[in-house]
């Protein structure tokens, strides 16, 4: 006799079983994958406690425990990840949106507002495009560059802009930032750079496994990006405001890189320093 699953049940065996295969905390990530396999929100999966999988939903349900039991990112396993309220296509190959990230979108905004900073920006390492697409989605008067030089990511970007509407405000340009020449000033620069050091003990095995490299590492000391950065600054932004993402602790040492601009930082909502912000003549 074939076994019934619920929801319920589901859940309840897959928490027991991700623990014992070493994932730390899996509730989350289960109410993930069902929602995603049931097509509803993760309150949907509670309200559908007692409903019975078909054996398509099984399946597909066993795929995805196959695939996090080994510690592979649930954002890569469902094919997007969440990101200031939206929905972003990931996939492997492309760095994950963090939560952390979406600090860069609060400070922008905030200080678009007190300075009155233009509407012409331009991403640098798009990956999947969610930071610059959501400055044009949160303000509709902003047109954003994004540049890659990633295949990979690049198709997203692309997928990302299609699906969000935003074809005629985002521009894709292709290569790379330290080889390539402005076509157009910009009113600001925006970046989530590569600062981790390699072996930082804060580093989860599914982001050092699964993610790739070059949107990680920044060196022996996390710094090579914003020192390359700030030599190119002359070229891109003369007249512009620049936003960074930074590590945990690093405040200090970004803005002895930029001196003698009067780099400021602001925390994210965990209270960590994480975003460092300047205007350049």
């Amino acid at each position: 006799m074939t076994e019934t699953w619920t929801v319920k049940k589901l859940l309840n065996w897959s928490e027991t079983h991700l623990k014992e295969k070493g994932i730390d905390a899996p509730r989350s990530d289960i109410e993930v994958m069902l929602a995603e396999i049931l097509q509803t929100g993760r309150m949907g999966v509670y309200l559908n406690y007692d409903k019975i999988l078909t054996p398509a939903e099984l399946s597909r349900y066993k795929e995805f425990i196959l695939r996090r039991r080994e510690n592979e990112p649930v954002q890569y396993i469902i094919g997007k990840a969440f990101f200031y309220g939206r929905t972003f296509a990931v996939h492997k190959g492309c760095f994950i949106p963090r939560f952390s990230s979406e600090a860069l979108i609060d400070v922008f905004l905030k200080k678009k507002k007190e300075e009155g900073i233009g509407t012409s920006i331009i991403e640098i390492g798009g990956g999947s495009g969610c930071i610059g697409l959501t400055l044009a989605l949160e303000r509709d008067d902003i047109m954003v560059d994004i540049i890659e030089r990633s295949p990979e990511a690049s198709a997203l970007i692309r997928k990302n802009m299609k699906a969000h509407g935003l074809a005629e405000r985002a521009t894709l340009i292709e290569g790379d930032f330290f080889t390539l020449s402005p076509q157009k000033s910009y009113d600001a620069v925006i970046c989530n750079p590569p600062y981790i050091v390699p072996g930082d003990p804060h580093l989860e095995a599914q982001v050092r496994d699964f993610e790739p490299a070059e949107a990680l590492y920044g060196g022996s000391d996390g710094l090579d990006f914003y020192r390359r950065l700030k030599d190119k600054l002359s070229v891109w932004a003369k007249g512009s405001w620049i936003f960074l993402e930074i590590g945990y602790n690093q405040a200090k040492a970004v803005q002895e890189i930029f001196q003698p601009a009067e780099v400021e930082i602001e925390k994210d909502l965990s209270g960590v320093q994480r975003v460092a912000y300047f205007y350049r003549p």
